[in-house]
């Protein structure tokens, strides 16, 4: 899994990326063999203004195709990241749940009711 980081109108320190790309990592390593790519956007959204302006977007890139997006909005940049990975990490077990109960149906239906 490739874990991309980028920051608009915020100034922070270098170490902050790979705290990030790391915590990206452990978030989502359940679900790692089917993801190719995590995007993280981190930006102000209103620079120095103040306020609930801290907006963390999380776009990940499916191994078999397709894309989950979450946001995070909060005063300070983890609880943004935070809330937005918790949401990616939903949306990962639900299309994983859908995918095996769909394929259990599709075995169920698939075996005869009657022997021949």
């Amino acid at each position: 899994m490739f874990v991309e980081v980028r920051i608009r109108n915020l100034e922070l320190l270098p170490e902050f990326e790979a705290q990030c790309a790391s915590r990206v990592q452990k978030a989502l390593s359940r679900h790692a063999p089917g993801v190719r790519r995590v995007i993280v956007r981190i930006a102000d959204v209103n620079g120095p203004r103040g306020g609930v302006d801290k907006l963390c977007r999380t776009t990940v890139v499916l191994a078999k195709g397709g894309r989950l997006v979450a946001e995070g909005r909060s005063d300070r940049i983890r609880p943004a990241l935070a809330q937005a990975l918790e949401r990616v990490r939903t949306q990962l077990d639900r299309s994983t749940r859908k995918r095996s109960s769909t394929r259990a149906a599709r075995e169920r239906w698939a075996t005869p009711l009657w022997p021949n």
